[in-house]
């Protein structure tokens, strides 16, 4: 089972093809704007330029980036010749620029912490951020065969695969999203080390690096919020923060497909029929209190 590629599909009814063409038109140019406004930009131009202060906003400022691109490339799908195309090549040489020989990229590091690197796998939404550069850039692939952002992506790809699956880094990320990026490159490259990297970092999960990484006595130690109590397979029902859990749900998902383990799929299905049965509203979102965007009881 594979997802059709929007190439494929046109559409034509009075709802939804006005909503497209004001994507077109003013929705995507707007987001150019806004990253602007923002900071999102003007980080990356930073990281470039390799200056160590001046960044602006939260953490995983680089993600919205990098959800604004996928994005603009999904809509060149069915609009090759939007105009504010150029607006996109520009900031894909401004990633291409922040990007560091070794293949790391995170500007919130890059201007502040260079030596650090992942020393707060927890919370500093690297990993993350990282995850929506390659879906990104598989976006625009399928526009531009010679995708210099593709390019980006195989290097950071390469980079993750030597830290964390080559040299054996300890550790996962605290915001799942780099697991189903990787099985999306997989798939999409036939590269075998960034699958086995996305089931690394799956099967780790559970295991209480975040205490370790935090000083926290396991005793005393609570991984709910990340998903971290048990491993996944072991789960009754999804917990912790909504958005996370979806995101690490989808990865386990693909990964079922991609390798056809049962014990994945089944992990997969009993959470699915779980959760939808005890923990979704019928406006069909997940999470039942603001305090942690996340699940509390059935």
């Amino acid at each position: 089972m594979k997802p059709l590629a929007l190439a494929s599909i046109q559409v034509e009814d009075p709802f939804w093809a006005p909503r497209q063409q004001a994507l077109v038109e003013t929705t995507i140019p707007l987001l150019f704007e806004r990253l602007e406004e923002a900071g999102n930009l003007e980080n990356f131009r930073l990281a470039a330029a390799r200056k160590t202060k001046g960044y602006r906003g939260p953490i995983y400022m680089d993600s919205d980036l990098y959800k604004a691109v996928e994005a603009a490339a999904l809509t060149l799908q069915w609009h090759p010749e939007a105009p504010w195309r150029a607006a996109l090549e520009d900031t894909i040489a401004l990633i291409e620029q922040a990007q560091w020989e070794d293949g790391y990229i995170n500007t919130w590091y890059s201007v502040h912490r260079e030596q650090e690197r992942y020393s707060n796998l927890r919370d500093a939404h690297e990993l993350y951020c990282m995850g929506h550069l390659i879906e990104a850039a598989l976006a625009h692939a399928a526009v531009d065969a010679e995708s210099r952002l593709m390019a980006v992506a195989r290097r950071t790809v390469a980079h993750l695969v030597d830290r964390f699956l080559i040299e054996n880094r300890p550790g996962y990320p605290g915001h799942p999203e780099i697991e189903l990026a990787l099985l999306a490159y997989a798939e999409a490259t036939g590269d075998d080390a960034a699958l086995d990297l996305a089931r690394t970092f799956l099967e780790r999960r559970g295991s209480h690096f975040f205490a370790r990484e935090h000083g926290t006595a396991d005793e005393e130690y609570d991984g709910t919020y990340w998903l971290d109590r048990v491993p996944i397979r072991q789960l009754e029902n999804l917990e912790g923060h909504a958005v996370r859990a979806m995101y690490l749900m989808s990865a386990v998902t693909d990964l079922a497909r991609l390798t056809n383990d049962a014990t994945w799929a089944e992990c997969a299905i009993r959470l699915w029929d779980r959760v939808i049965a005890t923990r979704q509203y019928i406006t069909g979102g997940f999470g039942s209190t603001a305090r942690n965007e996340g699940f509390t009881q059935d």
